[in-house]
């Protein structure tokens, strides 16, 4: 049940790494070619796109913690409630990052990105 989640997760952090590479690589030729007025577009196109990206990680990290809160309740009535256990072990240390946390870091870095490089290709249009 959360494998399949975690598998659409994965599928859609792909998609959207590869569509931002793909938007990069467009702007790239953009800029070279001339069309800075169109590079911004795209620019702000981009960052509409990884705005839905965080959403969906949103989304994902919702959906992943009402199935562990229900594998959890379940495994109340076992004698050995094996996913909370994981999950007190992985937080325990100290150097224990969530995914949705390091997901989110990409996409802002993406969106950061895209300011910064929308920002110069307006200072150089004017």
């Amino acid at each position: 049940m959360t494998d399949r989640i975690s598998q659409r997760r994965d599928s859609m952090n792909s998609l959207f790494v590869a569509a931002n590479s793909l938007l990069i690589a467009i702007m790239g030729i953009l800029v070279k070619e001339g069309f800075i007025e169109i590079s911004v577009v795209i620019f702000c196109l981009a960052i509409v796109i990884c705005c839905f990206w965080v959403i969906l990680i949103f989304y994902y990290k919702r959906m992943n913690k009402i199935k562990f809160s229900i594998i959890n309740k379940m495994e109340e009535h076992l004698s050995c409630n094996c996913s909370k256990y994981e999950l007190d072990l992985l937080t325990s240390k100290k150097c224990h990052m969530p995914f949705s946390v390091i997901e989110m870091m990409l996409a802002a870095t993406f969106i950061v990105g895209y300011i910064i490089l929308g920002i110069l290709a307006l200072i150089y249009i004017y």
